[in-house]
């Protein structure tokens, strides 16, 4: 008997650093533990060379399905019923979508991620452009899908609430951190406090209401240190200018860091600051707690779910909240300590084996269904 064959839009692991790529590239890495009875084939086709594809050390029994094939010629012929994914793999099963992005094939079986719905949330955090293309693909994704993964509880009450979706046509696959994050040694409470936040700069991870927090605590300790980790997003032109203007204030930028560069931020970090608007989940708020650092986050969504009690937890739209937060933690050394010991314990919770296990047992579930 044939094993099942899964089809995976694997795309985003060679082409993002963070976010959804990094979500891929983990979960792949965490998967030959629980499909070792399928074939897994990992959609890769592109329309110009992305430099090097490769599969994460242990997924050698995976197959990469390369190809130059221009993403909008293969969408146009997949509405005539031309070519889909399969064009590329061979005969699928089952498809799983992992981004905003519909990819065309002929399986019934389909799955689909679908991380947050901050454009439906609050529209101003993105241009119209952006906002309509999310929605319409988001839309098309959940009606073609027969099961949806998302990230967190609160995501999958977004899905609910929002799109009308059934509670048990959401599967929430938790995401992890890196190993190498709960490997750094504890910080040294000496020297002026040091904090990090990592986001790409765009409105609804709040670096404006962080910047003017920022400013309250040099009023305090001259001396703190701010490091901003995040490539430019979209209407981000003033969150550029008020970096910039700080940039002899305390604070450095990095727009582009590796995964090397941010370990290295992290190591020296005491504090990290992640008071986002909405997240679907919130990576950089668990890698913080994987470090076992002391963290200052949003106390609604997804970052109040995953932090539970081991984080300060503050009101994001309070400048003087995220400024008192900040404040007590710079302050109290014994205070990051203690939160550094239970962030540590919380972040056990989670894993990309934890989501790699979950997103299988999804996998099984529809394919265990008559008719696909």
């Amino acid at each position: 008997m044939s094993r099942p064959v899964i089809g995976l839009d694997y795309r985003p692991a060679l082409i993002g650093g963070s976010g959804i790529g990094r979500y891929v590239r983990e979960l792949v890495r965490a998967l030959p533990e629980f499909c070792a009875d399928l074939d897994l084939r990992l959609f890769a086709v592109f329309r110009k060379e992305v430099g090097p594809r490769r599969l994460p050390p242990g997924c050698e029994a995976f197959r990469l399905v390369e190809g130059r094939f221009p993403g909008r010629l293969l969408r146009y012929l997949g509405a005539l019923g031309l070519a889909g994914v399969e064009t590329f793999s061979g005969r699928l099963d089952l498809f799983q979508d992992t981004d905003y992005v519909d990819l065309p094939r002929r399986c019934r079986r389909g799955l689909a991620t679908i991380h947050d719905l901050s454009f439906l949330r609050d529209p101003s955090w993105y241009p119209a452009r952006n906002r309509a293309r999310l929605d319409r693909v988001t839309r098309r994704l959940v009606a073609r899908s027969r099961l949806i993964t998302t990230d967190s509880e609160t995501s999958k009450a977004d899905l609910v609430e929002l799109l009308g979706l059934a509670p048990d046509r959401v599967v929430v696959a938790p995401l992890g951190a890196d190993d190498r994050f709960a490997a750094l040694a504890d910080p040294e409470p000496a020297g002026p406090p040091r904090i990090l936040c990592c986001g790409t700069l765009e409105p609804r991870k709040n670096h404006l209401r962080l910047l003017a927090a920022f400013d309250r605590l040099r009023e305090r300790e001259p001396e703190a240190r701010l490091v901003i980790v995040g490539r430019r997003g979209w209407l981000d032109d003033e969150i550029v200018a008020g970096i910039e203007a700080r940039a002899d204030r305390g604070l450095r930028w990095l727009a582009d860091a590796d995964d090397r560069a941010l370990l290295a931020e992290m190591a020296a970090a005491d504090i990290v600051a992640y008071p986002s608007l909405w997240e679907g989940f919130g990576l950089p708020l668990l890698e913080g707690l994987a470090a076992g650092r002391a963290v200052l986050t949003s106390d609604r969504g997804s970052m109040a779910e995953i932090a539970g009690g081991a984080a300060v937890l503050v009101d994001p739209t309070s400048t003087a909240a995220i400024a008192e937060g900040l404040i007590a933690l710079a302050g109290d050394a014994a205070l990051r300590a203690r939160l550094g010991r239970a962030a540590r314990e919380r972040a056990g919770l989670y894993s990309w084996r934890r989501c790699a296990e979950a997103t299988v047992a999804a996998w099984r579930r529809l394919l265990a269904e008559e008719g696909g």
